[in-house]
This record gives C-alpha cells, structure tokens and sequence, in this order.
C-alpha cells in the first residue's frame, strides 16, 4: 500500500493535470478553424498521450518496486524488504534505468489505452450529457464503460510488462518476442491473464477518477461546463 499510494497520487495528478492543459490548449487552437467539431477525438487522444507520457515518470518506478516486493514475498522465505530498500537495490545494481524495466511495454500499453479510455470518456459523457435526466452519473456510467473498453483491449500489453518486471521474461526480449513467447507457452489465454479482474477493477477506477475530477475541476472553478443538477 505504501509505495502504491506514493506513487499514485503524484502520478495521477500530473496525468489529469496535463491532461486537461493540453486539451485546453488544444481545444483553443483547433476552435480557429472551421470543423473544429470532427477533430474533438483527436483533440482529445493527443492530450490523452501527453498525460499519460508525464505520469509514466512517476508510474513506472512505483509499480516496479510494488511488483518486486509481492515477487520477494510470494517466492522467498527471506524477511521482507522495504520499498526503500528495493530502490536502494536496483539503483546499486542496475542504475536508475533499473526502475523503469519495462518502460517500453508500459508506454506501449498505457498510451493506447490512455487514448481509448479517454476519447471514449468524453463521446460517451457528451452523449449521456444529452439526456437531460442524467445527472452525475454522466460522469460515473461515462467513466467506467470507457475504462473497460481501455483495459480489455490492452490486457496483453499488461501481461508483457508485469512478465518484464518481475523477470519472467528477459528484457532482452523485443515486445513481439514476448508476446510471442507467451502465446507458445500459455496459448491465447495466457495473453488476457487475470482480465476479469482488470475489468472490474478498471471501471471502478476510471468511474470514480473521472467523478472526482471532474467535480475538482468544478470545485476549482476550472469546469467548462455547467455541473448536472
């Protein structure tokens, strides 16, 4: 819990942070033009791209030291090791890049899905937004289709970088490699391994971090919309 709570506070509000300064940005420059409308998803995946490659700083050391001590604690009898010490380690051995093994898997995972999950989020929200009945729960039913559709499709890439991290699979190995690997080793089952779990635990995260969010942009007086009554 330590580590993971660390790093994910920090992480996600630099992911939602640049998020949302380049879609302002963004948004602004395209409105110049005529058509401003049908480049709303491209607005919305490159600002998606830019939060998710500034968060992956912060992301990518946190889920390597989490991944390394449920590793030590499931396969070694020895006393447990602190997240401290886990760091200390892998910068004694392997240097700062040790922290970010996997780091290409991760991106190539992340930035898909950070497209998908949020370009979804916003057609869906405008379109739920439509409905004059709906309420907040715009931004929850919004939130958690579009974080299912993002993890479904970018389970494999999961699989691959928790395999790299934990040295199942040598970093030697290219990501069609790995991904190959795993398909003559485990079948087609193996690339979607614990998906339903993912599922599950990706709607709630995405409803709940897009509901929050939202009414902290709202809070701030940063929304560009009114907030459902």
């Amino acid at each position: 819990v330590g580590p993971a709570a660390f790093g994910a506070f920090p992480s996600s509000a630099l992911y939602f942070g640049t998020y949302e300064c380049m879609k302002r940005k963004l948004g602004a420059f395209s409105r110049r033009f005529e058509g401003s409308e049908g480049r709303r998803p491209f607005v919305h995946m490159v600002s998606a791209v830019c939060g998710n490659t500034a968060s992956s700083l912060l992301f990518v050391p946190k889920e390597f030291v989490k991944q390394q001590l449920q590793a030590a604690a499931a396969g070694s009898t020895e006393a447990r090791k602190t997240a401290l010490e886990v760091i200390r380690t892998t910068l004694q051995t392997k240097g700062v890049g040790g922290l970010y093994t996997g780091i290409g898997a991760t991106l190539l995972r992340n930035i898909p899905s950070a497209a998908i999950r949020f370009v979804s989020y916003e057609e869906i929200k405008i379109l739920l937004r439509k409905d004059a009945s709906m309420g907040p729960e715009a931004y929850v039913v919004a939130g958690a289709f579009s974080g299912m559709l993002a993890s479904g499709l970018t389970t494999p890439m999961d699989v691959v970088k928790t395999k790299l991290a934990t040295g199942v699979l040598s970093r030697d190995l290219s990501l069609w490699q790995c991904l190959k690997k795993i398909a003559e080793t485990e079948g087609l089952v193996g690339m979607y391994t614990g998906v339903q779990g993912r599922l599950v635990w990706s709607a709630m995260f995405s409803a709940v971090g897009f509901s929050a969010f939202e009414w902290a942009k709202a809070a701030m007086d940063l929304s560009e919309e009114p907030l459902p009554k």
